[in-house]
């Protein structure tokens, strides 16, 4: 099962970036500040950074393993090795042998929160206490 980053989330982040960008635009044509021709740079990190996540796979659920893609790294947590698993405040934190892998709800697709949800109830119950 493959989930994905919340397109609102995603949206915020196009919007507040082509913000930035016209606000970085204009300070160029006015007396303002030079300072502020700097947000237009840092705009264009958050274009960028939509355009980049927009159908980017966040965490792959399979039976045997747990896939999660990073901006750099990617983890993977055999379910074999899974010591704990908790659910607190929107996140669900996955301890295993070498790692500890932290699942923020928050910034997750909502059509795929129940799958999730439904996966983690049923690992939950084949670890071992």
């Amino acid at each position: 099962m493959n989930i994905l980053l919340n397109q609102r989330y995603l949206k915020r982040s196009l919007y507040l970036g082509i913000g930035y960008i016209a606000l970085g635009f204009t300070s160029f044509f006015t007396e303002g500040s030079s300072y502020l021709a700097g947000l237009s740079g840092i705009g264009v990190l958050y274009v960028g950074q939509y355009f980049y996540s927009k159908n980017k796979i966040l965490v792959k659920l399979h039976s045997e393993s747990i896939e999660y893609f990073g901006f750099f790294h990617k983890k993977i947590i055999p379910v074999n090795e899974i010591l704990s698993l908790k659910y607190f405040a929107g996140d669900y934190t996955i301890k295993a042998k070498h790692t500890t892998l932290v699942i923020d709800t928050n910034i997750i697709d909502k059509t795929a929160q129940l799958e999730m949800k439904a996966y983690f109830d049923a690992l939950q119950s084949r670890i071992k206490p």
